[in-house]
C-alpha cells in the first residue's frame, strides 16, 4: 500500500548527514566544519574513510495498514541500487510476482507461531510481510528478492503510510505531473483518491492516493509500477534539496527515526555523505522487472522471466562506477 518510499530510501541513507545539518543549524555551525577539511569531516574520514561502496542495493518496501502492531502486504518493492558515481538505478518489482518461501524460513515462522498460509511456501512477493510479520516480514521478502534475482542486497528500508505523507508535507508537497484521472474510494480503509491529470503541487494524502491508485491504469499494476518510479524520480530531487534539508532538519530526523524500520545504521552513513551532492534527477533510471500475467488455481500471478531479470541486473551492476573508471 503505500509505496511511498516517500523517498524513503533518500532518509535512510542520508539521516546521518541530515543529523549533522540539523546541528550546523542549531549551533549556528558553518558548512566547512561538516565537509572533509572541517573538523568533523576530518573525524569522519579518518574513522569512517568517506568513499562509498562501487555499488550499494537498498530494497525499499512499503507497506499497508496492519492491524494490532502487524505490518500488511507491500505494496511497494523497489530495488533502488546506488553507484558510487551518483547514478541510481530503480528497479521496480511487480508485487503479485509468484514465489515460493523456502522451507527452512517457512519452519522458522511456525516456530514463532506465525501463520504463514500456504503450507508449499507459495505466494505473491507482497504476501511475505503480512505473513512473516514485522520482526521477520522485512528481513526476510529482502532474502527473497536475493534469492529471486541472484544479487547481495546490502540493506532493507521499510516505510510506513504516515512517515511518508510527514515528510512529503512537512517540505511544503511534491511537484508532478499526474498522468491520469485518478478516483477511486475505499471505506474500509478510509481511502479516498481523488486526482485530476497535469503538473500540480501533491500534499501528503495526494502524494499517497497517487502511487497507491491501480485501476485505472491500462495495464494495471505494471502502469502504478511506472508511475510511482516517475514519482521517486521527481521526489528525489525535491527531498534531497539542500534548501529543503536546510529548512527541515527535524521533519527529516523525526520522520526517520519515527516511522522508517531499517537496518541501515548511523554507522553504516558516512561513507555515503558525499553522495548528496552528486544526486542528480537526470542521473536516476528507472526498471521494471519482465514478468508474464497468469492464473494458477483462480489466482492472480505475475511469473517472473528470470533469465530477463538476471541479465538486467547483470547489466545494472556492472555499469561503471568511480572506482571501476579510476581504479587505484
Amino acid at each position: 500500500m503505500f509505496k511511498k518510499f516517500l523517498a524513503v530510501c533518500v532518509i535512510a541513507l542520508v539521516a546521518f548527514v541530515v543529523i549533522g545539518i540539523g546541528a550546523m543549524v542549531n549551533l549556528g555551525l558553518d558548512e566547512d566544519f561538516f565537509d572533509g577539511e572541517g573538523f568533523l569531516g576530518g573525524v569522519l574520514e579518518s574513522v569512517f574513510g568517506n568513499t562509498p561502496p562501487p555499488r550499494t542495493n537498498v530494497l525499499v518496501l512499503g507497506t499497508d495498514h496492519g492491524h494490532r502492531g502487524a505490518i500488511g502486504r507491500a505494496d511497494m518493492i523497489m530495488l533502488i541500487t546506488i553507484c558510487d558515481a551518483g547514478q541510481i538505478d530503480m528497479v521496480s518489482i511487480p508485487r503479485d510476482t509468484r514465489v515460493t518461501m523456502p522451507q527452512y524460513r517457512l519452519d522458522t515462522l511456525r516456530a514463532a507461531g506465525r501463520n504463514t498460509a500456504a503450507s508449499s511456501g507459495i505466494m505473491r512477493i507482497n504476501e511475505i510481510t503480512h505473513h512473516a510479520g514485522p520482526h521477520y516480514g522485512p528481513r526476510f521478502l529482502t532474502a527473497q528478492v536475493a534469492d529471486m534475482l541472484d544479487i547481495q542486497i546490502d540493506y532493507y528500508i521499510h516505510v510506513d503510510l504516515a512517515g511518508f505523507r510527514s515528510i512529503v508535507d512537512r517540505i511544503g508537497g511534491i511537484y508532478f505531473d499526474v498522468p491520469i484521472r485518478m478516483y477511486y474510494r475505499d471505506p474500509y480503509q478510509d481511502l479516498v483518491i481523488n486526482l485530476q491529470p497535469g503538473p500540480q503541487l501533491l500534499d501528503g494524502n495526494a502524494a499517497e492516493g497517487l502511487v497507491r491508485f491501480r485501476s485505472g491504469h491500462a495495464d494495471g499494476d505494471l502502469g502504478r509500477m511506472r508511475t510511482q518510479q516517475d514519482f521517486m524520480s521527481a521526489a528525489l530531487g525535491q527531498i534531497l534539496s539542500r534548501d529543503n534539508i536546510m529548512a527541515n532538519p527535524m521533519a527529516y530526523i523525526s520522520t526517520f527515526i519515527n516511522y522508517v524500520d531499517t537496518d541501515f545504521g548511523l554507522m553504516d552513513a558516512p561513507p555515503f555523505a558525499g553522495l548528496l551532492g552528486q544526486i542528480d534527477t537526470a542521473n536516476i533510471t528507472a526498471h521494471t522487472l519482465a514478468a508474464a500475467p497468469t492464473r494458477i488455481d483462480g489466482r492472480f500471478f505475475y511469473i517472473l522471466e528470470e533469465d530477463a531479470a538476471r541479465l538486467l541486473m547483470d547489466e545494472i551492476l556492472t555499469s561503471n562506477s568511480i572506482s571501476e573508471e579510476n581504479p587505484s
